[in-house]
């Protein structure tokens, strides 16, 4: 997707850079202007290409009027021996912004990141904080794997969220990843041809956010041995390439997970390290329930 950009912001720049050249009159030709006149030139053509509106949406950006890239003269005296200057494009301040909108929506945690900040996090007891430092330094550490497991309505999705988006906002790609709905898609096709298609994704991308792993369904229920495979080659493939960040949160503690899974649990022990949480099963922590009202 960034490479299909990329070739349209060129292709404008070009279109651009003709209309400009088609319609300036050319008061004597190069070789008569002297270096003050070749550089007024070269100015002249980089500020007419600045000056023209973009199509690019999502962020109004005053820099390159939406066009992803700021124009600007280069001086090729040195190189070619005689006065010379030419114009040449840099991409934009805003690219960066742009790029994260893109990964934001991309990742399908848009409409959970605008209310899902760290800053909205309600950090008002000593296990909140310690819940919302541990996520913040996770992010400025570089760590691989954060994992919060334990009761539900603690705001386990809350700062997952917030820390997935940081990481966006870093220009990480980033994958949101609903362990109900989306296993019972990779289950229902795990032996047709598009399974390896679907899950490869989860696999690949540079962060990826597992959201309710492994959720009961009722009481003292157990995730079913698809379930179970399904999880191990997702995070195993993640462990083993070194490189992932994944995200993890789940209403069961890692240690409850261990005993479903020792390989599954175990390496999300191991790479999690500090950045492993637990919310111990206690209604009073239901933020979500005991704050509905107020």
């Amino acid at each position: 997707m960034e490479q299909n950009k990329e070739a349209a912001r060129s292709e404008m720049r070009k279109k651009l850079l003709d209309t400009v050249l088609g319609c300036k009159a050319q008061h004597k030709p190069l070789s008569e202007m002297t270096a003050e006149e070749k550089l007024a030139r070269a100015q002249k053509m980089a500020d007419r290409v600045n000056a023209q509106e973009g199509r690019l949406t999502g962020y109004d950006c005053p820099a390159c009027r939406n066009k992803g890239f700021v124009e600007y003269v280069i001086d090729t005296t040195e190189q070619l021996g005689y006065p010379s200057y030419t114009t040449g494009s840099r991409e934009c301040v805003c690219m960066a912004i742009r790029r994260s909108k893109w990964l934001l929506k991309e990742s399908g945690l848009a409409d959970l990141a605008e209310r899902c900040t760290f800053d909205s996090y309600q950090a008002k007891e000593a296990w909140q904080m310690y819940i919302k430092n541990r996520a913040v330094t996770f992010v400025e550490s570089g760590g691989k794997v954060f994992f919060i497991g334990g009761q539900s309505g603690a705001g386990k999705t809350h700062i997952c969220t917030a820390l997935a988006t940081s990481l966006i906002n870093r220009g990480k790609s980033t994958r949101y990843m609903l362990w109900t709905s989306e296993a019972a898609k990779l289950k229902a096709c795990v032996n047709d041809i598009d399974y390896e298609n679907l899950i490869w994704p989860l696999k690949s991308v540079d962060v990826l956010y597992i959201d309710d792993l492994f959720k009961p369904t009722g009481a003292n229920s157990q995730p079913t041995s698809a379930d179970i495979r399904l999880a191990y080659e997702i995070i195993n493939h993640r462990y083993n390439a070194g490189d992932k960040v994944t995200i993890i949160s789940s209403e069961r503690t890692v240690s409850e997970i261990c005993d479903i899974d020792e390989a599954t649990g175990g390496r999300i022990m191991e790479q999690a390290g500090e950045y492993c949480l637990n919310v111990g099963h206690d209604k009073a922590k239901n933020w979500r329930a005991n704050h509905a009202n107020t």
